[in-house]
């Protein structure tokens, strides 16, 4: 079942679709356009020639298309509240290093990231603790801690999210750490993903029946 769950990268990919990214825009519109033609007659003669009459009537429903547009609105807020920074804000490697953020501050994306989850599901959706999942990280990634700090890096009285503070990522590891974080979560709540693709779905469900109905009325088969 988990496979069947779109990833936030996924859910990003849908949301940066240029339908769903101006749903904002017609949120706004919509009400003042139908707000506008509420007084206007269904039927307009055209002056001087009374046989031609201008049909004002839309074949489409204002409110199919507006619940429509709410629905990406909503979708698209809630992945940028709750999706993790490091799918939402870098694409790939070169556009965090572009922005001139290094080793130190994917630290801190990770503590921030592990202060919000007891357990996540590695990039095949495997479900995996929080303690093994540092521990893996520190193994592949990180330089070998002295004995000291290797003890207080293993105290669990201490917060995961402070002991991973005390690592430091190889030079040589820098980019492998940051993909294997990134794919780890984009595995990350999967609850919040499944809202979001219900609304996606919702979303373009309305579209459909919107292209229908005016395939139908152009063809007159209603």
């Amino acid at each position: 079942m988990k496979k069947y769950i779109p990833t936030w990268q996924a859910l990003e990919s849908i949301g940066n679709n240029k339908l769903v990214k101006s749903s904002y825009i017609w949120i706004i519109i919509i009400p003042i356009v139908a707000k506008l033609l509420e007084n206007i007659p269904e039927n307009l003669e055209v002056p001087f020639y009374k046989n031609i009459i201008i049909t004002l009537t839309l074949p489409f429903s204002w409110q199919l298309l507006y619940f429509s547009a709410l629905s990406f609105a909503i979708s698209t807020a809630i992945f940028y509240i709750f999706c993790p920074p490091l799918i939402s804000k870098f694409p790939d490697i070169q556009e965090y290093k572009k922005r001139g953020l290094e080793k130190e501050q994917l630290i801190t994306f990770f503590s921030t990231w592990l202060r919000k989850n007891d357990s996540t599901y590695d990039a095949k959706g495997k479900n995996i603790s929080k303690e093994s999942f540092i521990n893996l990280f520190y193994k592949k990634y990180c330089d070998e801690l002295e004995e000291n700090a290797l003890k207080e890096f293993k105290d669990n009285n201490e917060p995961a999210e402070k002991r991973i503070q005390k690592l430091n990522i190889k030079d040589t590891e820098f980019n492998n750490a940051f993909w294997f974080l990134r794919n780890v979560m984009v595995n990350d709540s999967k609850k919040l993903r499944i809202i979001i693709t219900i609304l996606y779905f919702m979303g373009f469900s309305m579209l459909l029946k919107l292209l229908i109905d005016n395939i139908c009325a152009v063809i007159n088969i209603n």
